[in-house]
């Protein structure tokens, strides 16, 4: 039980931090418009990947 906690943690830990970092390059970056849907498709896929494991 006290793995599955860590491993939770863990994941929601590093997509945050994963999720954050993608923020902060699109809003301090200069970015053409492929790297900017890229960083979108990915972000939208960590939000996902995140709502389907906390349901």
């Amino acid at each position: 039980m006290l793995i599955l906690i860590f491993s939770t943690v863990a994941r929601l830990g590093v997509s945050g931090l994963a999720l954050w970092f993608l923020q902060d390059l699109e809003q301090n970056s200069t970015l053409n418009t492929r790297q900017e849907k890229w960083i979108d498709i990915v972000q939208f896929l960590l939000g996902a990947s995140i709502g389907a494991f906390v349901c």
